[in-house]
């Protein structure tokens, strides 16, 4: 199988996540075009509770990279296929958001609204003023979200990973860390970005099929236990 193949063969297996990024995609373009720039920013900003406080906080934090990390160190002694597979995710993806972000060099909400409006920013919350476009923490919350899609096989479970993908990105803008044109070309590189990279080790058969890249401690273990 070819990686073209192979990402045609993913979006069939997880097309309800790729239905739901094309709604997200559609309400967020159609929300932009009949907008001004910042507007939902400005709407979160005066239209805050705790409760929405905390869980945004949470899923913001959550989408940091670190986390993954820790994630992928675990998956490694199950199969090292997995911790290849995040890495080259995460790294891949993350390396062509720096390229971006550098290449625009567009202000982020604080800096934008600075001399304009007052945001209702949290406590406890460091706001950056560069670097907005586009969104590191919503590329890698959907390039997680690709990862996890690719690994799972559970409805249910992948339905909860989408809608988490689209919660962290919303965060970013409920922070008035990014705009909403921030986030959606986010979502968009993490899953397409994600998905290619993936492809790149899924859809060769050689390397799928070697022992390097199947290597398991946890079974080396348990050979050695039952012996």
């Amino acid at each position: 199988m070819n990686t073209w193949n192979y990402i045609k063969d993913q979006h069939k297996q997880n097309l309800n996540f790729f239905l739901s990024l094309y709604v997200f995609s559609f309400l967020s373009i159609l929300y932009l075009v009949t907008h001004q720039k910042g507007d939902l920013v400005l709407f979160f900003s005066e239209n805050r509770t705790d409760f929405l406080n905390t869980t945004f906080v949470i899923l913001s934090i959550a989408g940091e990279g670190i986390h993954f990390g820790y994630l992928l160190i675990i998956l490694s002694f199950i199969r090292i296929r997995f911790t290849i597979l995040g890495l080259i995710t995460f790294l891949g993806t993350g390396a062509i958001v720096q390229v971006l972000k550098r290449s625009f060099d567009m202000p982020r909400p604080s800096l934008w609204f600075e001399n304009v409006e007052i945001l209702n920013l949290l406590d406890g919350v460091r706001n950056a003023k560069y670097l907005s476009f586009p969104s590191g923490h919503t590329t890698s919350a959907f390039a997680m979200a690709m990862f996890f899609l690719i690994l799972t096989k559970n409805k249910s479970l992948k339905l909860l990973i989408s809608l988490i993908a689209i919660l962290m990105g919303l965060s970013r803008v409920y922070l008035a860390q990014h705009f909403l044109e921030d986030i959606l070309v986010g979502a968009l590189l993490g899953t397409y970005g994600g998905l290619f990279f993936i492809a790149l080790f899924e859809s060769n058969e050689k390397i799928k099929n070697s022992n390097w890249y199947n290597f398991s401690v946890i079974s080396i273990i348990g050979r050695k236990t039952t012996k």
